[in-house]
This record gives structure tokens, sequence and C-alpha cells, in this order.
């Protein structure tokens, strides 16, 4: 698990975000208006999603746990269609 400060100019900064592989954790979010940068500075946690399931667990937070099986079974559903679509090509 790794933590960095990080600026973005994206339109909102969610909390919790699930990617491919990693789970990203941000915390102290702030606005940042500056001369050379507009956008939103945080901290951010990058945690490979079994360990972050892993954690979850062992923390016993089911409605976090649920949010991102949610968001998992939303990725394989993606996918599935994706698949779905290119095999309909051939």
């Amino acid at each position: 698990m790794q933590q960095q400060r990080v600026r973005g100019s994206q339109e909102s900064v969610p909390y919790l975000e699930v990617g491919k592989t990693e789970v990203y954790v941000r915390t102290d979010i702030v606005r940042v208006e500056e001369e050379d940068f507009s956008g939103w500075e945080y901290d951010e946690r990058t945690i490979s999603i079994p360990e972050h399931i892993n954690n979850l667990a062992s923390h016993e937070d089911l409605d976090t746990t649920a949010f991102v099986i949610t968001i998992l079974m939303a990725e394989l559903d993606d996918l599935r269609a994706r698949v779905s679509v290119l095999e309909a090509q051939q």
C-alpha cells in the first residue's frame, strides 16, 4: 500500500474508486485555487483489490464490502457484454 499527495483537475473526487486491479482511497480532500492550478489536492492510497477486500473483511465493514462487490460485479457485467459483442462480430 502506498500513499501520496495528489492533485487533480477533475470535477469531483470520489472517496473510494475501484480500478481494474487497484482501489484508490482518498482522504483530506481540499479545493485548490492558485494562479497556475485549479482543482483538488488529496492524500491517495493505492491498494490491490484482494488486499482491500481482506482489510474490509477483517474490519467487518459489511456496507463497504457490499459496495466494492457491487462495483466489481458491474465491471464483470461490462466485460461480459464487451466479450459478447466481440464474439458476435466474428
